[in-house]
């Protein structure tokens, strides 16, 4: 039976599940800059204009975020190293705020738009969707005849009530082998707490998986990671979908390395993520 249809008519009859997700598989289909999941609450959701109308809302992801600009702090460190050893305060504040712009992530509350009136009337059956977490499914097209009547390209595909009790495995590692040109690699290890908050396939070409963590339990701090394995990809969609802290090990590959594996993929950071674990 269609999910949405359940979700309209029959609202808290059925818990969703990780396999009820639309996948998003790997592919160079140069009609999305992005497509992906979402990790938040819903501030509003409303019907746009009288004619043409569209449907308008907004999404404060993370849990207990502030309304802001975000920055990826580990990718605005490693930018600005050595800026404070330019003599000329001009020259030092546009280095500054050129890796500002380069490690923005995202700004709070995220817009959306749909002109399906489904999903519209999905969302209302959710009775406290404004304060429970929501997993929302988006596209972003490079090129939308829609964008003439909506405000954003940020088009909503699917609304997700999280299903703290999903059934799936408590956790999903690959080996270090696993990972493209690993034995000739310059890396380090490392571990980072929080919940994936975003997860997406980006870029027009040479696509890339990448997700955005919020660090901790609650929070402003956010880091952006890459993911080059489907099955990584595919346990952490099925992870934001319970709503639930993860344990998360990376990898980060140093120096001119991780230049060189972005020749077929765009990877917006030198961090593979190659293990995921539930924490609650």
């Amino acid at each position: 039976m269609n999910l949405l249809f359940l979700l309209l008519f029959h609202p808290g009859a059925w818990a969703v599940e990780a396999q009820d997700l639309p996948p998003i598989e790997y592919n160079r289909n140069p009609y999305y800059q992005e497509e992906g999941y979402r990790l938040g609450s819903i501030l509003n959701f409303y019907r746009y204009r009288i004619f043409p109308w569209s449907y308008e809302g907004t999404m404060m992801m993370g849990f207990g975020a502030g309304r802001q600009d975000f920055i990826d702090q580990l990718c605005l460190d490693a930018r600005t190293q050595g800026t404070e050893n330019i003599a000329d305060a001009n020259k030092r504040q546009t280095a500054v705020d050129q890796a500002t712009r380069s490690c923005y992530i995202f700004t709070n509350p995220w817009p959306f738009s749909t002109l399906n009136h489904q999903l519209l009337l999905a969302f209302e059956q959710l009775g406290n969707a404004q304060v429970s977490p929501i997993l929302l499914h988006y596209s972003v097209p490079y090129i939308s005849i829609e964008n003439i009547i909506t405000q954003t390209k940020n088009f909503v595909e699917g609304i997700y009530p999280i299903n703290p009790d999903a059934k799936i495995a408590h956790s999903y590692h690959i080996s270090e082998s696993q990972i493209p040109f690993s034995g000739s690699l310059n890396i380090k290890r490392g571990f980072i707490d929080g919940r994936v908050v975003k997860a997406s396939l980006d870029h027009l070409l040479r696509k890339s998986f990448e997700v955005t963590i919020q660090e901790g339990k609650l929070g402003n701090n956010f880091t952006r990671m890459s993911v080059d394995n489907q099955e990584v990809f595919n346990y952490i969609l099925a992870a934001m979908l319970t709503g639930k802290l993860v344990h998360i090990e990376y990898l980060e590959l140093i120096g001119f390395e991780a230049s060189l594996v972005r020749v077929m993929r765009d990877y917006d950071t030198p961090y593979r993520v190659i293990g995921v674990e539930l924490m609650e």
